[in-house]
């Protein structure tokens, strides 16, 4: 099986809990202001988070890969990797960031 697949598979099961306990969070207090909250109204309030947790998470996934690979004497990986990694964390947690605020503004 191919690298990739393990990485965009491990980055799903991440999204999917992210999502999950997201819905958590929200789902209580909006009921309780009397709305009928569904998960696909937990997946409008902020599309930036997600993507965000999204980026974020496969930029971890593909440093853990690459640092397996580099351990297990694997093929070398390109010089842009870190780069790629480092840009993917900061891009991710930028806008996970502003997803979390725009969260916030539901309370």
């Amino acid at each position: 099986m191919r690298l990739w697949v393990l990485v965009s598979a491990a980055t799903l099961v991440e999204l999917g809990a992210a999502v999950g306990l997201v819905h958590a969070v929200l789902s209580y207090p909006m009921e309780q202001r009397g709305m009928h909250w569904r998960l696909a109204d937990t997946l409008l309030v902020s599309p930036l988070l997600f993507l965000g947790v999204a980026v974020f998470a496969a930029s971890v996934n593909t440093a853990v890969a690459a640092a397996a690979l580099r351990l297990a004497g694997g093929a070398s990986e390109p010089r842009a990797v870190p780069a790629l990694v480092a840009g993917g964390l900061l891009l991710g947690a930028l806008w996970a960031a502003f997803g979390v605020r725009a969260v916030g503004k539901l309370y």
